[in-house]
């Protein structure tokens, strides 16, 4: 399903299908790395939103990210909460 990055639920992951803002700020997120094919997951849903990308995370405010449309992938990693990634104990072997 296709949805603005600043829609997406905590623990989502969405792939980047377009930035459709203003030439200005088209260009700030791509240097902040932002861009089409870019799978992002949400880290934090509040305002400012944190994503993550590439081994980094970003905050930014929800207007910015109204303008980028994105493939959500669903929730494929580990629960999250608002400061990160959760420990998730290894399965017993034995």
């Amino acid at each position: 399903m296709v949805h603005t990055l600043d829609t997406l639920r905590r623990g989502t992951q969405a792939r980047i299908i377009s930035i459709d803002a203003d030439p200005d700020s088209v260009r700030s997120l791509r240097r902040m790395g932002l861009r089409e094919g870019l799978t992002v997951e949400v880290m934090s849903h509040h305002d400012p939103m944190m994503i993550r990308f590439d081994g980094c995370c970003l905050a930014l405010r929800r207007g910015m990210l109204e303008a980028v449309t994105a493939y959500d992938c669903g929730h494929e990693r580990a629960p999250m909460d608002d400061t990160g990634p959760r420990d998730v104990p290894a399965p017993a072997i034995g």
